[in-house]
């Protein structure tokens, strides 16, 4: 992201409008202090100037209220490994208590053991999850009531200090869209079959089930699945592999593969793709 030397240096400001790092969990935290390292001692930043760009660069996703998925990393561990690093963290941790936190709580030593990213019992550890909390401009969980619960049960305070960091993101897509714009005749076989009205209330899907044993029913939904995954496999062809045939049906023979062959056709794609000179085509992919 960073590369290219002294001519990227005069876009820099401009680099959180090129890119967004997510932290998938707090297992990628380390892009922050990493980040910090390579603005700090790469790019001859200021530390005002590389921690406003780390911040809005990053955004972090909570998948799960998990202790597993909440890692506390070894402050030991972290100096023997990455001591650069290290030397960050406790940077971010003391300019966020001495400003944010001290702001907030003037005076309050509970609430400063109680925020710092650093924690001493049982034994010194990074919490990663607060370091991703503190660094990223926004925290996302994956459902509404599992963001609810992060701003009032897991960082409760964090949420007083960043009330407008905090928000939701539902995880994939939602149904509706899915059908009706992935999937266009698959929707109109169910408007069809139950009335227009599904889109705006999803429940009246369950009104498919008159139809389970419904052999004409049947051979449509199977006659649509037939059609979509032909038009799938026709795009693939002639959007990556349309220079020989082989090539086709190495793709398209992922569309037709059951479930217990998908891993094996993909195996089998990765590894011809260095005989094909596949790589050709991997921006299309």
């Amino acid at each position: 992201m960073t590369r290219g030397g002294a001519e990227l240096r005069p876009c820099m400001d401009q680099l959180p409008d090129k890119i967004v790092l997510n932290l998938n969990d707090t297992h990628p935290a380390l892009a922050v202090p990493e980040l910090m390292r390579l603005l700090l001692d790469h790019e001859d930043l200021s530390w005002d100037e590389a921690w406003d760009l780390t911040h809005r660069c990053c955004a972090y996703t909570n998948h799960t209220l998990l202790p597993e998925a909440l890692e506390r990393w070894d402050v030991q561990l972290l100096q023997h490994v990455l001591p650069r690093h290290l030397e960050i963290i406790f940077e971010i941790n003391k300019r966020f208590l001495d400003g944010p936190v001290q702001d907030k709580w003037p005076g309050d030593g509970e609430m400063r053991r109680h925020l710092s990213i650093i924690e001493e019992k049982p034994h010194k550890t990074v919490n990663m999850a607060k370091l991703a909390v503190v660094a990223c401009f926004a925290v996302n969980g994956v459902a509404a009531i599992h963001s609810h619960l992060l701003q009032t049960q897991t960082f409760p305070h964090f949420h007083q200090l960043y009330p407008t960091k905090f928000r939701n993101k539902t995880n994939g897509v939602t149904p509706r869209r899915w059908l009706l714009q992935a999937n266009p005749e698959l929707a109109k076989l169910i408007t069809e079959l139950i009335g227009p009205e599904w889109p705006r209330d999803l429940d009246r899907l369950s009104k498919l089930r008159e139809f389970e044993d419904n052999k004409k029913v049947l051979r449509q939904l199977k006659s649509v699945q037939h059609n979509m995954k032909k038009r799938f496999a026709a795009w693939v062809c002639h959007s990556i592999a349309s220079q020989t045939a082989h090539d086709c049906y190495c793709i398209g023979g992922l569309t037709k593969a059951g479930r217990d062959l998908t891993v094996t056709v993909l195996v089998l794609i990765v590894g011809g793709a260095e005989v094909l000179d596949f790589s050709r085509y991997s921006k299309h992919v």
